[in-house]
């Protein structure tokens, strides 16, 4: 299987996921395209970046403000480093 065959494959199940359930996580290696896919998956979902200063500080500042700007439709893409 082709990687762009895998990666529509991959969304049209993620899509099916995200019509079912409320939130789908995406888990994985770093690097290997979990951004990219979630991005092509739901491409008018509000994109969070929680490695950025300004992004991480307008959820932390006060999450319920930001839960109720946007409820739903948020991607949140968070990198766990380890020392």
């Amino acid at each position: 299987m082709t990687p762009a065959l895998y990666a529509r494959n991959q969304a049209t199940y993620i899509s099916k996921l995200l019509n079912t359930f409320p939130i789908v996580a995406l888990i994985g290696a770093r690097q290997v395209g979990k951004t990219t896919l979630a991005k092509i998956t739901a491409p008018n979902f509000r994109y969070i970046d929680l490695e950025n200063p300004a992004d991480y500080d307008r959820v932390m500042r006060d999450p319920a403000f930001f839960f109720t700007q946007y409820p739903d439709q948020v991607i949140f893409d968070v990198n766990t480093l380890t020392k």
